[in-house]
């Protein structure tokens, strides 16, 4: 994804000890939709172990979230402007959209937040 380095955002990711902590048995398939590029993220006792970075619309997830790129690109500022610091907030407020199995997402909703915390830290500068 043109925004993010995937594979620098899962290696921050699996040795965050906070997110480390917070996704014990945690499984699921992530899909992560930046405008029109996207990445499914397979997690596994609460570690990324792999990443579809060219998914079709065929590929299984239980977890979507999604927004336009400019939507994210105010989400991943290191000072966010309001509402953008949170997945929910930003689906609240703006145009990002969190579907599909809510109670999976909401089960392990502080993993998922500090993931989307440390996709901060994977941004390519443009």
């Amino acid at each position: 994804m043109s925004l993010i380095d995937v594979a620098k955002w899962r290696f921050l990711v699996n040795r965050d000890p906070e997110f480390i902590i917070a996704a014990r048995y945690w499984n699921a398939l992530l899909k992560v939709r930046i405008g029109e590029q996207g990445c499914i993220l397979r997690i596994r006792e609460g570690q990324i172990t792999d990443v579809e970075e060219t998914p079709t619309l065929f590929d299984a997830y239980d977890i979507e979230v999604a927004a336009p790129e400019e939507d994210w690109r105010k989400f991943l500022e290191p000072i966010p402007p309001p509402f953008y610091q949170d997945v929910f907030s930003a689906a609240m407020r703006h145009s990002f959209t969190v579907g599909a199995d809510l109670e999976n997402l909401f089960a392990y909703y502080p993993a998922a937040r500090r993931m989307f915390e440390l996709m901060r830290g994977a941004r390519v500068e443009d």
